[in-house]
């Protein structure tokens, strides 16, 4: 080997699946605010736009957001995703509590369910 050109312990895995990133770009990390929310043919206005702070998650692998009041953690590999796991979370949740009887919800279901009343409100 020459003078001046030691390389060791390099590995190069050209056969992994999937790419990780450690930073992402001050883009992806800005807020994310839903005024409103579309799958299915069901689009829901919130009363107040609600607004997520994007975060990195302990691996550097994954975007996630989350809010306490509405029982909500969603995670994904990019900004894009990230929007669409949670569009798509508030209508599954709208599915599941709001379109059902009181009577068959446990008290934090029926909690859940009044807030997702008292936020949104479903379009024509």
């Amino acid at each position: 080997m020459q003078a001046g050109h030691h390389i060791s312990n390099v590995t190069i895995d050209y056969n992994k699946s999937e790419t990780y990133r450690s930073e992402y770009s001050t883009n992806e990390l800005k807020p994310i605010t839903l005024s409103s929310v579309e799958l299915d043919g069901l689009k829901l206005n919130f009363s107040t736009p609600l607004t997520f702070y994007p975060q990195k998650d302990e691996s550097g692998k994954y975007l996630t957001a989350s809010d306490d009041d509405y029982s909500l953690f969603v995670f994904a590999r990019d900004r894009e995703e990230l929007e669409k796991e949670l569009n798509d979370e508030f209508v599954l949740m709208w599915k599941a509590y709001v379109a059902e009887d009181d009577v068959k919800l446990t008290p934090g279901a029926a909690k859940l369910r009044q807030i997702l009343m008292n936020n949104l409100m479903e379009e024509g």
